[in-house]
């Protein structure tokens, strides 16, 4: 069922037209509630084929009523479409024959009062004596106690007792040798390298010098080798300027002999 919105200017019940926001105004009312009277285009109503003002250009109607008699009508034609063809034909007869028939049925329990039939139970069967049920009890793996299991889904390993504890101090099982000072401790898993905070900390610090260290020992080694390439670029251009000037004495020379021969 569409919404209805009371006009604010003239006080009309009307349906409210669009998805996008909840209208003020009915049709009529909504160019006086613009604000600017002047700014108006003569547009055609497109089911009844009245001239009206319109404030934009895309207005299509001229009243709520020829709006909603628009919208049916186009839905009239959607419908006369889509049932032109026979499968999607077949589709909505099906789906009309289908709400016919759930209707049919809330009539009948309306008519029995509303009672509804509890559906049947399946009878619970019985445990078969071959068949022996899954042991309940089991042995702690930290304090060897035997305990009954709890819950449900999960199996557990330790009793409530022991679960108790943290996870960490369950957990420790394994022996790893620390990284930093060599003690061996138990540790929840192999990635972990280290006895304590202040040997991870020291670690840190040692490999924040062993990295400062390389980075200057390879900010050297490349200042060397630019050094080295630098004066190799230097020796390369002065043999080349020698080259060029004594190039340069030996043309001198043959000039003035030339101009010493006699003609």
């Amino acid at each position: 069922m569409a919404a209805r919105g009371t006009c604010r200017l003239c006080g009309r019940t009307f349906e409210q037209f669009g998805s996008a926001r909840r209208h003020s105004y009915c049709g009529q009312c909504a160019a006086k509630a613009g604000g600017d009277a002047g700014r108006t285009v003569r547009a055609e109503c497109k089911e009844c084929g009245k001239a009206f003002a319109a404030t934009t250009l895309r207005a299509r109607y001229c009243s709520d009523e020829c709006r909603i008699e628009g919208r049916r009508r186009r839905v009239r034609e959607c419908i006369r479409r889509y049932l032109a063809d026979p499968e999607k034909r077949a589709i909505m007869m099906a789906q009309r024959r289908a709400r016919a028939a759930s209707r049919r049925a809330e009539k009948e329990r309306e008519a029995r009062g509303n009672k509804r039939r509890r559906p049947r139970t399946r009878p619970r069967t019985q445990r078969t004596a071959g068949r022996a049920a899954p042991p309940r009890s089991s042995v702690c793996r930290l304090c060897g106690r035997t305990f009954e299991q709890y819950g449900r889904t999960h199996r557990h390993s330790y009793c409530k007792q022991c679960t108790a504890r943290t996870d960490r101090e369950v957990a420790r099982t394994l022996r790893v040798e620390c990284g930093m000072c060599g003690k061996e401790f138990l540790s929840p898993h192999r990635a972990v390298r280290y006895c304590s905070t202040a040997c991870s900390a020291d670690a840190r610090r040692r490999g924040a010098r062993e990295g400062a260290r390389r980075r200057a020992a390879d900010q050297r080694k490349r200042a060397a080798a630019a050094a080295a390439a630098a004066a190799a670029a230097a020796a390369a251009a002065a043999s080349a300027g020698a080259g060029f000037a004594s190039r340069g004495d030996e043309k001198d020379d043959e000039e003035l002999r030339s101009r010493r021969q006699p003609a």
